[in-house]
């Protein structure tokens, strides 16, 4: 059995919107979410909000891969460039499970997404437009989000774990990849 650690924390100087679409191609894989056979299982990590970005490129209504086809999310941490666009990618077809600590989990629920709902709402009065999502979009995230307790291995499936650690003030959160046979690792 081989074990391919990929690290997935954001080490960009200037971040905003946050949304990486990966691909996995395992032999023989089967989906969770259907229990189908399958050489790839797409997922996520992050969906986070574009702040302070006014043109088409930096939407956080749209995305560069089909959200739907995710089989499951993580989040790193509780910040808005993180997590913003979760709420839009659910209405957009998104129910899969998304991976987060218990500490991102409960503050989101008892802080942020309420804040978060309340400044798209603020927005979208302010353009004269229906907000992006609503309450149901925030109930279902919370829904969706399983809380992880950091340094423990969370076994997706047979070849997939995911890992939160810890370091000074930072969330590093590990891809684990278990295969027998010859694995890619795809970005979009």
């Amino acid at each position: 059995m081989k074990r391919i650690y990929v690290d997935l924390s954001d080490e960009k100087d200037a971040v905003t919107g946050t949304c990486h679409s990966f691909d996995t191609y395992f032999p023989g894989a089967v989906l969770a979410t259907t229990g189908e056979f399958t050489k790839n299982i797409p997922f996520i990590v992050d969906c986070g909000a574009f702040q302070g970005l006014d043109n088409e490129e930096h939407s956080n209504t749209s995305f560069n891969f089909d959200i739907s086809k995710s089989e499951f999310g993580i989040l790193t941490h509780g910040h808005l460039d993180h997590y913003g666009r979760y709420p839009i990618a659910i209405k957009q077809g998104f129910h899969a499970p998304i991976f987060t600590t218990y500490v991102t989990k409960s503050f989101l629920s008892q802080v942020f997404l309420d804040d978060c709902l309340k400044i798209e709402k603020r927005h979208a009065k302010k353009l004269g437009v229906e907000p992006n999502y609503d309450e149901n979009e925030i109930s279902k995230m919370e829904h969706l989000m399983i809380p992880c307790a950091y340094h423990k291995e969370i076994q997706y499936n047979d070849n997939i774990c995911i890992y939160f650690h810890t370091q000074v003030m930072k969330t590093l959160t590990l891809l684990l990849l278990e295969t027998t046979t010859t694995i890619t690792l795809s970005t979009k």
